[in-house]
């Protein structure tokens, strides 16, 4: 035993026709502290190269999802507007008023594109998540999607929080959200955060059409189940009982952390 934690049994049979007499007895009693500080060791290693594990992984699904925003958004539109200034210095001496028209768009194209990969480095981790806690960092996430059309309320009762506990809420409540403004159809979200006993709770809901039955986890839901379990949580998707979907993921609050 460790404290109130039993991590194993110990069996010690005497050979045939023998038996444990009180020094037998008594050796074994000195020696079980140190076989259970040998087991309590092995298995606190073996939890060590889990935990880094996991981590190595979702480390490797926000590469993945990075590569894929750059390869399939960001790269096609760079080679788009290279395509069109090459047009452009076409055009410039025979169609001058043709030539200004396709700058400008390319312009509008460009804006957008710088604006994207600002989004992209927010969403990674923000600056306000250091410098002003999880509350306001999550205000500007919603803000950012109300520019987009969607109503997205927040209530966060850990304004305070940092560190570790709060980049892993972030990183949930930035994949949850961009599920459902790509993919729900939802034209409202809410985002609560509070502590519920021992745990903190994030929970994202819309109003959106919901998951299908048979759809398979993409890249975003593993990211987020995995960046819950890296804290020791857990995650939970389900469709609401009145239509749209939640999210909701329950991280342990370690000693000392202020919520």
């Amino acid at each position: 035993m460790r404290g109130d934690d039993v991590i194993g049994e110990l069996a010690v049979t005497a050979p045939p026709g023998e038996t444990l007499d009180g020094r037998a007895r008594r050796a074994l009693d000195d020696l079980l502290p140190l076989i259970t500080t040998g087991v309590a060791l092995a298995r606190s290693s073996a939890d060590l190269a889990e935990a880094r594990n996991r981590l190595a992984s979702v480390r490797l699904e926000e590469r993945r999802v990075l590569r894929r925003e750059l390869h399939d958004g960001l790269g096609p539109s760079l080679a788009g507007i290279r395509l069109g200034l090459q047009g452009a210095r076409n055009l410039l001496t025979r169609d001058p008023v043709q030539t200004e028209a396709l700058l400008a768009a390319l312009q509008d194209e460009l804006d957008s594109r710088v604006e994207d990969v600002r989004a992209l480095s927010r969403s990674l981790l923000p600056p306000t998540l250091d410098t002003a806690g999880l509350g306001p960092a999550l205000d500007e996430l919603a803000s950012r999607h109300r520019e987009g059309g969607l109503a997205v309320e927040v209530d966060c009762a850990a304004a305070d929080l940092r560190g570790d506990l709060a980049a892993a809420v972030y990183g949930i409540a930035v994949e949850a959200m961009m599920n459902v403004a790509r993919h729900s159809g939802a034209r409202s979200a809410r985002v609560d955060v509070r502590a519920e006993g021992a745990d903190l709770v994030l929970r994202v809901d819309d109003d959106g059409h919901g998951l299908a039955p048979d759809a398979p986890p993409g890249v975003g839901t593993r990211s987020m189940r995995e960046r819950a379990e890296e804290q020791g949580g857990s995650l939970r998707i389900a469709p609401l009982p009145t239509g749209g979907t939640r999210v909701e993921a329950r991280l342990p609050v370690p000693t000392g952390v202020r919520t």
